[in-house]
């Protein structure tokens, strides 16, 4: 089982997704805690392939351009 802890995931790289329902429509963001919003630009489904070979799927995930890279060390610091 895996636990990410998360509300939602997001990821800016239409490539990752193995399937992908685009959305036009502006109403949909995603509120960011700095209190920025980005545009949703659609929801599917993404792949996790870990190296001992498990695949994860994440399904639901947010296809959002305006994110940025986020580092996991700024939370342990």
């Amino acid at each position: 089982m895996v636990d990410f802890g998360v509300t939602r995931y997001v990821c800016k790289n239409k490539d990752f997704f193995k399937s992908l329902k685009e959305v036009d429509d502006e109403q949909f963001v995603l509120y960011m805690g700095n209190a920025v919003t980005a545009p949703i630009k659609g929801v599917g489904e993404v792949d996790l392939k870990f190296t001992s070979g498990h695949v994860v799927t994440l399904t639901n995930v947010l296809f959002v351009l305006e994110v940025k890279k986020i580092s996991f060390e700024q939370f342990y610091e």
